[in-house]
């Protein structure tokens, strides 16, 4: 709840119409009232007299200044009472709006004391008319010179209490304006636009105006007082009291601006110190001596000029150590402030880009990179490093792979992009990080190494299949006439055929899924008959090694699904010739469900083999993988299956995973989308 109040703030126009009616009255005893009360109690006026007085005074006070006071604020602060009820409920407001606010909440106090400098005048000279036509009897005989006193002391009242309204009602917008300040710091980066008055000029009015108010208010108590007891020597006196009025005058203007002087001149020189440092000039110092606080002042920006230059120091190594460390690395590294403008480029930003520093610096990062996604779409800036994320720790926002980056000579090239936020934006003028990785020789090696290994399962492919051919009629033709040991190496010849052969077409199958250039020709299939069809092409193999190959049917019935028949038996036969290999004794398990919610068909095969560790279950299905250990000697596959049936699923919109625990046996499952 405290937090809550600290945090919001309110402008009370009832707080501003005390501050008005403290300065009025601060004014009225200093110069006021109390000097009226005293001249007409030299006059010898009764007290009825000077009680009816009162009552005038305060009738004016109280039908004229109190509700003037009290529309002023409703008029002027209007607007930034509704900004800030707004900011105090939580709800966003314009940044001009509030600007504007600031701008009249310091203006404000000025205007005010302007206009009611005249208005006390104009309430004094309403009295002057009220006991001009009689209002109280017993002041006529004297009229002439209360007439003078009381316009003299009006002036001498509205001056001082413009001058405190002033500074009271300045104090008191302070807090305010300090608020709203909090809310919207970027206001003050942004130049507001607000009439300055200089100091001295504050200071000697305060002075001049303070001083002059006495020397009038005694100069009229004086006159008074021989406009009474020595009424023919009225005209001399005004002529003295003029001219000593005028050299009063002129030594209070002596005064005040000297003494203005001594205190705003040791400001200007810190001034124009700070001036001096804000260009970077930190070698220059600053000497004042006074007998005063502006002495430890300048001591203190001294100290902190020090300071600042040793920080300056240190941040110039890092910077050097930075812009090293930059030009070792072989990832393009670029930095964007809020603006998406680059700041910083790199070497190696340069030679992947092909544009030079002096071009890019400065300038919007979407007007010399242009990205592409896989889809062919463009990758603009404000999606790897948006402005409406304001992270609170630095973190990466934005990691995408094999993007296409088009350099300066129309070259294409492609890219691994990171993009990082950074939570000290306004500070170091870096909003967002970016690091690409060049993989462009990678995918050309990659794509050479795919073509070689096309060619070279192309070429082999023709005189293997001529050798198998060949020993398949030997076998045909005189197997049976062969000693039983020769007969032995001939079934092994045939079999080693048949396992390059398949070999050979696992490596098509790669290359063509690498290269994208794998179709599916599908068609609608009913899901259970197909299953069991590769199951009976596996029941010899599971009676040689007496295992039990089961098919459970589901119980809810599975509807058509549209596949490509040839490539999902693939799968089938992958996982079931490693279910039956990897087992040695038990039974291979398998059934399908319908997942209605989701519209797939999942299909599961279980073993009750060894199982699989997790830290093998996360490479399963990666290229050319092989199990260490107990397991490798199951089976003397490429290692190539699980990647080709993974890939395979995964184009008919699919997912393939497993289940397993060590000595427990392996469920492997895959889903495919109905129709």
């Amino acid at each position: 709840m405290q937090d809550q109040e600290a945090n919001s703030h309110q402008l009370n126009k009832w707080e501003i119409v005390k501050i008005q009616l403290a300065a009025q009255a601060l004014s009225n005893l200093l110069f006021g009232l109390s000097l009226v009360l005293i001249v007409t109690k030299f006059v010898g006026f009764s007290t009825e007299a000077l009680v009816k007085l009162t009552v005038l005074y305060l009738s004016i006070y109280g039908l004229v200044f109190i509700p003037y006071f009290l529309i002023l604020p409703l008029i002027f602060l209007r607007p930034v009472m509704k900004v800030l009820d707004e900011l105090n409920q939580g709800a966003q407001v314009e940044e001009e709006r509030v600007k504007e606010a600031v701008k009249l909440l310091v203006e404000l106090p000025l205007r005010i004391a302007l206009i009611i400098c005249p208005s006390v005048i104009v309430g004094f000279f309403i009295g002057v008319l009220s006991l001009r036509a009689g209002l109280i009897p017993e002041f006529m005989p004297s009229i002439q010179v209360l007439s003078v006193v009381t316009m003299a002391v009006g002036f001498v009242v509205s001056v001082e209490h413009a001058l405190l309204n002033n500074v009271f009602l300045y104090n008191y917008f302070r807090s305010i304006i300090a608020f709203l300040v909090s809310k919207y710091p970027q206001i003050l980066h942004e130049r507001l636009e607000i009439k300055r008055h200089a100091l001295f000029s504050k200071v000697f009015f305060v002075i001049f105006f303070s001083m002059a108010a006495g020397v009038i208010s005694l100069a009229s108590f004086f006159l008074t007082q021989i406009a009474i007891n020595y009424p023919e020597a009225l005209a001399k006196s005004v002529v003295y009291s003029a001219i000593v009025m005028l050299l009063c005058v002129f030594y209070v203007f002596i005064v005040a601006t000297t003494f203005t002087r001594s205190i705003v001149e040791p400001l200007k020189k810190l001034i124009s110190w700070s001036r001096d440092i804000t260009k970077g000039n930190l070698n220059k110092k600053i000497s004042i001596v006074t007998d005063d606080e502006f002495t430890e002042v300048a001591e203190h920006f001294n100290e902190m000029v020090r300071k600042l230059k040793r920080e300056q120091n240190l941040i110039t190594a890092e910077r050097n150590k930075l812009a090293v460390v930059l030009s070792g690395i072989v990832d393009g590294v670029l930095a964007l402030n809020q603006e998406y403008e680059i700041v910083v480029f790199n070497d190696a930003a340069i030679e992947i880009t092909g544009w030079s520093l002096e071009e890019v610096i400065g300038g919007k990062v979407d007007d010399f990179f242009e990205i592409y996604g896989e889809d062919g779409n463009r990758v603009w800036s404000n999606s790897y490093c948006s402005s409406a994320i304001s992270p609170s720790d630095d973190k990466v926002v934005f990691r995408k792979f094999d993007l296409k980056l088009v350099t300066k000579n129309q070259e294409t090239r492609y890219i691994n992009l990171m993009g990082a936020m950074v939570k000290e934006v306004v500070a170091s003028d870096v909003a967002c990080l970016l690091t690409f990785h060049d993989v462009t020789e990678k995918r050309e090696l990659d794509r050479m190494k795919l073509d070689f290994v096309a060619m070279a399962a192309h070429e082999l492919r023709t005189p293997i299949t001529s050798i198998m051919g060949y020993l398949s009629v030997l076998d045909e033709e005189i197997g049976n006439d062969l000693e039983k040991e020769y007969k032995l190496f001939l079934s092994r010849a045939l079999s080693s055929c048949k396992k390059l052969v398949a070999l050979m077409e696992n490596l098509l199958s790669i290359t063509k899924i690498e290269k994208g250039e794998m179709g599916l020709h599908k068609e609608f299939v009913n899901w259970e008959e197909l299953i069991g069809e590769h199951i009976e092409e596996f029941m010899p193999v599971a009676e040689d090694k007496n295992l039990k190959l089961n098919f459970i049917e589901a119980i809810e019935k599975i509807p058509s699904i549209e596949i490509d028949p040839l490539r999902i038996g693939e799968i089938l036969n992958n996982l079931l010739s490693n279910a039956l290999a990897y087992t040695r004794k038990g039974e291979v398990t398998v059934w399908c469900e319908y997942d209605r919610e989701r519209n797939v068909v999942i299909t599961h095969i279980k073993d009750t083999g060894q199982g699989i560790s997790k830290n093998n279950q996360g490479h399963l299905f990666e290229k050319f993988y092989r199990i260490a250990g107990p397991l490798e000697e199951g089976s003397k596959g490429t290692g190539l299956g699980l990647y080709i049936a993974k890939s395979i699923v995964e184009m008919h919109g699919g997912k393939i995973w497993v289940d397993s625990e060590l000595g427990k046996g392996a469920t492997f499952s895959f889903s495919l989308l109905c129709s």
